[in-house]
């Protein structure tokens, strides 16, 4: 469910890009004018906004904001305007350089599990388009220079085969049938993780089919798999576990996971700007509502409350107005 509260009247695109123009124009610009549009507006009006603006003024919007804002206010606007395809391409282009190995897999597991064979299609595409360079190409090139280079390979095969499956998003499963796939999944993960079989399991059916599996396992089972998966994370292959655990509790309960995340991004001294920026775009014209209802049930404690707490000024305005009010 969405937070992104746009108004009632209709939008009027021009009005908008000649607004956004006057906010934009000379050396101090208008933050609260900026979020007072754009904030409001969902990703097809935001598009209209980038179009119209682009044939008044000649100008790529995006650009233009990149020019004159400033810090994590800019990460977060300018990550808010970008096409969701592309968006998602430059978040993994992102992980893909980062340091940390763990934050790879991490984002990948998030952004992999949650999205269908055409989205992923689609990503792929615009990262292409954007980077001159396979995904798929990176991916192995960025997972295959590791010391736990067998790790490495079940990580890299994992996402690897998430680009080239096949589509099956028209058909739910019958009960039988996702009991059936429980079981199967029970026997992989009850004694000695078969990595070959399981990344099989994960990339086979749809998200919304995955789900129905896990489920099925819940009630079969009486524990949710990411815990399994915990456990064996300290046995052994420590990395290609956490990932499938990230996998399957983004699947059973994303908005558990992702309050977590968020949770972790401000919890202690320091924010993660990146990880929490990342979360509230990409999720507030989708599910986000529910995040914020997770997030409050197990802290105890708003996120917007939070963020007012840990961000400042225009950053803090922008993020408040993307998670909207506490209800």
């Amino acid at each position: 469910m969405s937070t992104i509260r746009s108004p009632i009247v209709p939008i009027k695109p021009n009005e908008d890009s000649l607004n956004i123009h006057r906010a934009l124009r000379g050396l101090i610009y208008d933050a609260g004018a900026i979020i007072d549009i754009l904030a409001y507006r969902n990703a097809v009006q935001r598009s209209q906004i980038i179009v119209v603006y682009k044939n008044m003024f000649e100008e790529d919007l995006c650009k233009v904001i990149k020019s004159k804002l400033h810090f994590h206010f800019k990460k977060a606007v300018l990550m808010w305007m970008r096409d969701p395809f592309e968006r998602d391409a430059r978040i993994l282009r992102k992980a893909l350089r980062a340091n940390r190995s763990s934050q790879r897999s991490y984002v990948l597991a998030e952004v992999f599990s949650t999205k269908s064979s055409d989205d992923l299609l689609s990503t792929a595409k615009s990262y292409h388009s954007l980077y001159k360079r396979s995904l798929q190409t990176d991916i192995e090139a960025s997972l295959s220079g590791s010391c736990q280079k067998m790790c490495k390979k079940y990580i890299m095969q994992l996402f690897m085969q998430y680009l080239v499956r096949n589509k099956s998003h028209a058909v739910d499963l019958e009960q039988h049938v996702a009991e059936e796939k429980a079981n199967m999944l029970h026997k992989l993960v009850s004694t000695d993780i078969n990595e070959t079989s399981l990344i099989e399991t994960l990339t086979s059916d749809d998200p919304r089919q995955l789900c129905r599996v896990l489920d099925a396992y819940k009630s079969m089972y009486g524990r949710d798999i990411s815990e399994v998966f915990e456990e064996n994370s300290k046995k052994g292959n420590t990395e290609f576990c956490k990932t499938v655990g990230i996998i399957f509790r983004c699947l059973s309960c994303s908005e558990n996971y992702f309050a977590k995340v968020l949770y972790k991004s401000m919890k202690g001294t320091g924010t993660d700007d990146d990880t929490l920026i990342r979360i509230i775009v990409t999720h507030a014209e989708t599910d986000l509502a529910h995040i914020k209802a997770a997030f409050v049930q197990r802290y105890k404690v708003s996120l917007s409350s939070m963020i007012r707490s840990d961000t400042t000024y225009k950053y803090r305005k922008f993020l408040l107005a993307l998670v909207g009010e506490d209800s």
